[in-house]
């Protein structure tokens, strides 16, 4: 195998200890900063809420419910809104092996290479091919947006992460270069006002999962329904706008019919996608919009619909999860892509357990 170049928010109330954390790499003083006084806010409201409550004091909640949400949305520069948790995990630095006690969310499997190697060598066992897709963040894609001193920064411990696991077998898609590219183009890459990626860069993804694989005896003899694709401009309330009442946006989706009709999940496909809502935004109805989401344009791409195991929530392990249950080995399926957040490594609420998905 080999390494390819190109949401909700959990709330945590465990304050990992950020001030106590030293800089690694070139980890700046700005993230630490921004990561331990949104840890210390959030922790703060979260007893002001809890104080509230216990005194039956309804508007003393929303008080605290309110400065909850302002602890967990950062207003960076023009505009643009940064989700805590994918700012906590990039100042954590190292997020694996020894380090991962230190700095996870969870205090139970909070290491996350031995779950995703894990997978990989089921897959491979099964004869399946899993591309795993860690969805570069906001933060590590518009470091200026979040603070100006922060132009030019590149999360160090990302890049290693990603090699390590390619250097087990894990084959991995880094989206960190084509996502690049379509802000040299003068696109954006992601939203300016919600958590995820943007819908152009959906499409250019599933594009680019496409060409990795066509060449596959089972691409080639793949039923392929009629594709169409219709334009449409929305305005949208970003996730994280949404929680401190900012205004909306507009986004430009091509939304996806596959044999005149809007792609369903397909338990029997050959494709599995699984994962977090990056796997779903554009396409589920609670998220900004539908028909237009990564299992709608890699089913555009390759003609059939994919069997759609992502979730909105745990990008870790609620889709090996509804796997297991199956109890099918993915018997059956042929790819397998597994998107998730990158936040997830060190952020995930529940760990990174291993889970037999094949057995």
């Amino acid at each position: 195998m080999k390494f390819i170049t190109s949401s909700s928010l959990f709330l945590s109330t465990a304050f990992v200890g950020v001030l106590a954390l030293p800089l690694w790499g070139a980890v700046p003083p700005a993230l630490t900063e921004l990561a331990t006084d949104g840890a210390a806010a959030v922790e703060e409201a979260e007893a002001r809420m809890g104080a509230a409550a216990d005194a039956d004091d309804a508007e003393a909640v929303a008080e605290a419910r309110e400065a909850l949400n302002n602890a967990v949305v950062i207003r960076g520069v023009d505009g643009w809104l940064f989700g805590l948790n994918d700012v906590r995990h990039h100042a954590a630095g190292p997020f694996w092996g020894d380090r991962a006690a230190e700095v996870a969310a969870s205090s139970r499997n909070p290491d996350p290479l031995p779950a995703i190697v894990g997978m990989a060598e089921q897959a491979s066992a099964a004869g399946v091919r899993l591309i795993v897709l860690p969805v570069p963040s906001k933060v590590s894609a518009y470091p200026e947006k979040l603070d100006p001193t922060l132009e030019g920064w590149t999360d160090e411990a990302r890049a290693t992460f990603l090699e390590e696991l390619a250097e087990a077998g894990v084959e991995v898609l880094d989206a960190t270069d084509l996502l690049g590219e379509l802000r040299a183009e003068g696109h954006l890459s992601h939203m300016r006002t919600d958590a995820h990626w943007s819908p152009l860069a959906v499409e250019k993804v599933a594009a680019q999962i496409y060409e990795m694989v066509k060449d596959e005896d089972w691409v080639g003899e793949l039923d392929r329904a009629e594709v169409s694709l219709d334009e449409t401009t929305l305005s949208v309330t970003g996730d994280l706008a949404s929680q401190i009442g900012e205004e909306k946006e507009t986004i430009t989706v091509n939304q996806v019919s596959l044999g005149g009709e809007r792609v369903r999940g397909d338990q029997e496909s050959s494709i599995v996608l699984m994962g977090d809502s990056h796997g779903l935004v554009y396409g589920h109805r609670d998220l900004l919009t539908t028909r237009a989401g990564l299992g709608d344009h890699l089913a555009a791409q390759f003609g059939i619909a994919p069997d759609i195991t992502a979730v909105m929530g745990s990008g870790a392990n609620a889709s090996r999860m509804t796997l297991a249950r199956r109890g099918d080995s993915l018997e059956g399926k042929k790819l397998v892509i597994w998107v998730f957040a990158e936040r997830e490594f060190s952020r995930s609420g529940s760990g990174w357990p291993v889970i037999p998905v094949v057995r």
